[in-house]
């Protein structure tokens, strides 16, 4: 049994799993098996779908 159960392991969900974690039993659910995707691919996609780092020319 879990005090908590979030959708999704982008970046809010994993905080908010994260934050709760301390003091509650917490379930956290993702579709994609990130892990497989990035072991076959060879590439990680950013969940933050490249809006940091140099991609965006922020910096430039």
């Amino acid at each position: 049994m879990y005090d908590v159960i979030i959708a999704g392991a982008g970046p809010a969900g994993a905080t908010l799993a994260r934050l709760l974690g301390e003091r509650h039993s917490v379930l956290m659910l993702e579709t994609r098996n990130i892990r497989n995707d990035f072991v076959s691919s060879g590439v990680r996609e950013k969940c933050c779908a490249g809006l940091g780092g140099g991609r965006t020319g922020a910096g430039r």
